[in-house]
């Protein structure tokens, strides 16, 4: 893993496509009872995707930009997800620092996302700003919104 270049781009393939909503599954879903199909949406059909794809392990790093329909200029980030054997190896962040270049390129000048707890950390670290409480998502996980401008 150490020589790895870890390239973000979108799925391309069926099987990339799988792994890929497999990842949101297992990491954002699962462990929290959620049935397969909770890790889409109807938003994904026109969502920006990113993913890292390891040959040989499949998706190992995800996330989704779409446009917020109510809040025109303003996109949100979603399904943010790292395969936990991946996770501190800055993925995350390259999957984050991709999501605003496809923002700006499509005119976007605020990103907003709705943080776990436990990750408010990460998205502190890549420049966001807490503006308030969140949702407490199943009743038991609580988020925080970060905002972050594009410039």
């Amino acid at each position: 893993m150490a020589n790895t270049i870890f390239e973000v781009r979108p799925p391309q393939t069926p099987a990339e496509w799988e792994s890929y909503f497999n990842l949101r599954f297992d990491v954002l879903r699962a462990a929290w009872g959620q049935p397969k199909g909770s890790e889409t949406d109807s938003d994904d059909n026109s969502s920006t995707h990113a993913a890292i794809i390891v040959p040989d392990v499949g998706c190992v790093a995800a996330g989704r930009l779409h446009a917020l329909k109510d809040r025109p200029g303003v996109a949100q980030i979603r399904y943010m997800a790292v395969h936990p054997a991946y996770q501190g190896k800055g993925l995350g962040a390259k999957v984050v620092a991709y999501l605003e270049v496809q923002a700006k390129a499509q005119g976007f000048d605020l990103i907003t996302l709705n943080a776990r707890e436990t990750a408010v950390p990460f998205y502190l670290k890549c420049g966001y700003s807490i503006i308030s409480e969140g949702p407490l998502v199943w009743g038991v996980i609580p988020h925080k919104i970060c905002t972050k401008p594009i410039l």
